[in-house]
């Protein structure tokens, strides 16, 4: 590549720099934009979002669909690299939202975040787990979202 071409190169670089930001800053526009279940936390390498909602919220196979249908609108703006391969754990007080994995051995916050633990959605199969730690309250429906 002789010289002329090579700075005709960088030029088109330096041109197209500022539009690639651009279309980041109204990416994350867009998604500031999207109304939604509080998203508090995401582990992007699980593709999981945990989610403080009100356990009424999410307590019918119609109830839920209204905030998945939502929340997944967030995700496609937010998060787009999950596609339609994702999780959602549904925590009723921010501070649990966590994996039990990272609360140490403490029996009465293990308890506490079982009792705080109020679902779980995969995108993938499409099924709803309402109180996945408690055997005597768990229960489970599909919803279908696009």
């Amino acid at each position: 590549m002789n010289t002329g071409n090579k700075m005709k190169a960088i030029a088109l670089l330096l041109l197209l720099g500022p539009v690639q930001a651009l279309s980041e800053s109204q990416a994350e526009e867009q998604c500031s934009k999207v109304k939604s279940a509080q998203i508090v936390r995401v582990d992007d390498r699980s593709k999981r979002v945990f989610v403080r909602i009100k356990p009424d919220q999410i307590s019918t196979q119609r109830k839920a669909k209204i905030v998945l249908l939502s929340l997944q609108e967030k995700i496609t703006a937010c998060y787009s690299h999950f596609g339609k391969d994702w999780n959602a754990s549904f925590f009723s007080e921010k501070e649990y939202a966590v994996y039990k994995s990272e609360l140490g051995d403490n029996p009465s916050i293990v308890d506490g975040w079982r009792d705080h633990y109020i679902g779980e959605y995969d995108r993938k199969t499409q099924r709803m787990t309402l109180y996945p730690t408690s055997p005597e309250r768990v229960k489970y429906f599909t919803v279908a979202i696009q």
